[in-house]
């Protein structure tokens, strides 16, 4: 998905040669201690980035950087999200950091982010709402620009995915 979605973006933005970076969201409930029940829902995130992939304008063959590559780097990048970057972030800003540093770079073009979380996995189709089980579950518009969000269908094994391009 992301590789298209650079691909996407390419005419978006007069250098062929612009970094692209890709931000995913990723649950800390897990690692936070003492553990919070499984059913707690709320924006209890952190922000996976991954280094900047150069992209010279082709969509397929001509990328620098293989799908293998890319997706290698990415669960690299979601990995160091782990117990010690939690308490790193309840005692200090790294987080703020990291959204200062890339509001930075995008405000001077330098690169171009796009986002992606999922909800796969949360329990969405399991909870009744006091009007029975949802028979689908649904995003609201999103505001944020550049966006892909992963949602599980209610059928196991499907996933959808919700674009929102600048």
């Amino acid at each position: 998905m992301w590789r298209r979605f650079v691909g996407a973006t390419k005419d978006d933005h007069n250098d062929k040669n612009k970094l692209h970076s890709l931000i995913h969201s990723v649950d800390l409930r897990p690692l936070i201690d003492p553990p919070l029940s499984p059913y707690s829902f709320g924006n209890i995130y952190g922000n996976s980035l991954t280094a900047p992939f150069l992209s010279n304008g082709d969509d397929d063959d001509g990328d620098q950087e293989s799908s293998y590559g890319m997706v290698r780097r990415v669960r690299e990048a979601i990995s160091k999200i782990d117990k010690d970057f939690v308490k790193r972030l309840q005692h200090g800003d790294e987080q703020l950091s990291l959204i200062g540093r890339l509001a930075q770079s995008a405000s001077k073009g330098e690169v171009v982010t796009s986002y992606h979380s999922s909800l796969c996995q949360f329990p969405l189709y399991d909870n009744d709402f006091g009007w029975g089980r949802p028979t689908w579950v649904s995003l609201p518009p999103l505001p944020v620009k550049d966006i892909i969000v992963f949602l599980d269908t209610k059928e196991p094994g499907g996933v959808e995915a919700y674009v929102r391009k600048s």
